[in-house]
């Protein structure tokens, strides 16, 4: 059993949550629960659906990528808002949320993990949001894109598209979750031959036709799984702690 101050402390630091002083989202401890933390429970997404099975586990925090607080935060604690602070707070449950800093870590992130996966080299970040550079950018040995979509989807466990292109490709882009139009002009000017993201936009498919760039969208919520096992697992091995990921798949 664990201090919440000091995992909430060893989050911030590790992700230097800080820096990220222009993400919409409320990055860091949203809700607190009990000070004593036993077991911690991780997803992708905060929902009512999680906040319930993470009581069923025995759960005394839950870290998530997408929080329940954003921009300026809460208006009203009714309805949805109210179902869901409810759960918590009877249950004495705490909720931290880290959105960009957990796309961008580079030892943790998500798309520092899919370039891991797929052996992306000589990588480097790009694609800014919120003034910090949250994608990694790299070399692979010239594959068909095919190929490569394949290999991202299996390691992801996840189906794919393909837009743009095609064809052969080897310099090759990461950025997990929704690039947009933002995300794919960056690509662009990096020269890259293909991005990888998660979900893909009807306003970007003239886009990439005419800048010809190739994109493969794995999924958003595939593409922002392998940051939160990989915190996880970071957390299992710092603290003496159990930990659970709860799986609440989508499908897009």
């Amino acid at each position: 059993m664990e201090n919440l101050e000091e995992i909430v402390e060893y989050l911030n630091d590790t992700l230097e949550v800080r820096c990220f002083y222009d993400d919409y989202a409320n990055n860091g401890l949203q809700v607190e629960g009990a000070e004593r933390v036993k077991k911690i429970v991780f997803a992708v997404d905060a929902s009512l659906e999680l906040f319930n099975r993470s009581v069923e586990a025995g759960a005394d925090m839950i870290v998530v990528h997408h929080g329940i607080s954003w921009g300026n935060g809460f208006k009203y604690i009714t309805g949805r808002i109210y179902r869901q602070l409810s759960v918590l707070i009877k249950n004495d449950i705490s909720l931290y949320a880290v959105h960009l800093p957990l796309d961008a870590d580079r030892s943790l992130g998500h798309n520092y993990m899919i370039a891991e996966m797929i052996g992306l080299e000589n990588s480097y970040n790009f694609a800014e949001f919120a003034d910090i550079d949250i994608g990694y950018a790299g070399v692979v040995d010239e594959v068909d894109i095919k190929e490569l979509a394949e290999n991202v989807a299996e390691k992801l466990d996840s189906s794919y598209k393909i837009y743009g292109p095609g064809g052969k490709v080897s310099k090759v882009g990461i950025i997990s979750g929704g690039a947009g139009e933002k995300g794919i002009l960056a690509a662009v000017n990096e020269g890259l031959d293909c991005l990888i993201t998660g979900e893909f936009g009807h306003t970007s498919w003239h886009l990439v036709k005419e800048l010809g760039i190739s994109v493969i969208a794995c999924g958003h919520y595939k593409t922002e799984i392998p940051g939160i096992k990989a915190l996880q697992e970071a957390l299992d091995t710092f603290f003496d702690i159990e930990t659970e990921f709860i799986d609440i798949p989508t499908g897009l």
